[in-house]
């Protein structure tokens, strides 16, 4: 449904290449929107996954994501994403190499499962 604003924004693999100029508040303000559609469209018993990423240049961008959701939905659980591992020497997934003096590589995502609107 939808992509997490640093990989749509900034990923050459992404589909649509989009580059957009939003300010984050514009950006939290368009997601405002997005979240009164879905809840239109959501079946009684439906639910969905939310997946919210960051950079390290703006780490609090994510939870200020779920601030906006949290006006419109519930949250059931939430799925910490480790994109990369390291076992006994080995590594597997995928590695954001370090570019910064101050700022740690960030390899994990957030997702969230929002339940149906009558979950209790």
């Amino acid at each position: 449904m939808l992509s997490s604003r640093p990989f749509r924004t900034t990923s050459e693999s992404s589909t649509t290449h989009t580059k957009d100029n939003l300010d984050d508040e514009d950006y939290l303000d368009w997601l405002d929107d997005v979240f009164v559609s879905v809840k239109e469209v959501l079946k009684d018993n439906g639910s969905f996954f939310l997946s919210v990423g960051s950079t390290a240049k703006k780490p609090w961008l994510a939870m200020r994501v779920m601030e906006v959701a949290i006006a419109h939905f519930e949250l059931q659980n939430e799925i910490i994403w480790a994109k990369s591992l390291t076992i006994s020497g080995r590594s597997i997934g995928q590695f954001n190499p370090v570019r910064s003096k101050s700022h740690l590589a960030t390899c994990h995502e957030h997702s969230k499962k929002i339940p149906p609107p009558d979950f209790s």
